[in-house]
């Protein structure tokens, strides 16, 4: 086994940053195992400054508020250059529909701004271990498998009952599918409060129940469920999903 890195990450970082923005950019620069070695506002002024020749980093940080903001030539010329860096475009809720519409960042390189930091420190914690970075090329479903597992969630000695929460039935399959290759015993219902509960009530009030629920539409409906889940069931992990991420 390798040993952890102890160095600091070399970091840059590229885009306008707005008052969201900026405070998820600080908590990249008061982070002791960051080096940020250069901000900028446009993918060619990171070309400009060497990024990638002269200029070095193990990890790129776009901020993207608008859909129209990176070139698809840029972004393409950016990941070609950094084939080898962990790259993610950590996007406002302007950019939520970009999957649907028009698809210039390869999804396993999206992160919705509003959980961009936990993703990083997973990604952070992959790195310290020296593990390698996902493929560009991946599909979603191997992007979501992929970020449970850094999360410990898919391990063997942490394998849980997933619980599948959704009425669009496309999504809840996927899930479930991917549920049982990850060798978890799955249940699923409808997005509404009495059918959660049905399955719910029996299973065990422990952390090894896995609760993903579809967040599509976010809704008063959405938002009680959540609620009603975080005080009856205070141990069960529970994670939002969508077809396409949304803030909340």
């Amino acid at each position: 086994m390798s040993e952890q890195r102890t160095s600091t990450i070399k970091v840059a970082v590229i885009g306008s940053q707005t008052s969201r923005v900026t405070e998820f950019v600080n908590l990249l620069r008061r982070n002791s195992e960051f080096q940020i070695v250069g901000e900028f506002f446009t993918i060619a002024g990171a070309f400009a400054a060497g990024l990638g020749a002269t200029l070095p980093a193990e990890m790129v940080i776009v901020l993207q508020s608008l859909s129209s903001e990176y070139a698809p030539d840029d972004v393409n010329r950016l990941i070609g250059r950094m084939f080898n860096a962990r790259i993610f475009c950590c996007y406002g809720p302007w950019c939520e529909s970009d999957g649907r519409t028009h698809e210039i960042w390869p999804i396993a390189m999206r992160v919705p701004l509003s959980s961009a930091n936990a993703v990083i420190t997973e990604e952070l914690a992959a790195m310290r271990n020296r593990l390698p970075p996902q493929s560009p090329m991946s599909a979603g479903e191997e992007v979501f498998v992929h970020r449970l597992s850094r999360l410990g969630l898919l391990t063997v000695e942490n394998r849980r009952t997933l619980v599948v929460v959704s009425s669009e039935v496309p999504l809840r399959s996927l899930a479930e599918r991917i549920g049982v290759d990850a060798g978890l015993k799955t249940f699923h219902c409808e997005c509404d409060m009495a059918a959660a509960e049905n399955v719910l009530s029996g299973l065990p009030h422990t952390d090894k129940v896995l609760v993903l629920v579809d967040l599509d539409p976010c809704d008063a409906n959405c938002l009680s469920l959540l609620e009603t889940l975080a005080s009856d069931w205070p141990r069960a992990i529970v994670l939002g999903m969508s077809v396409f991420s949304q803030e909340s």
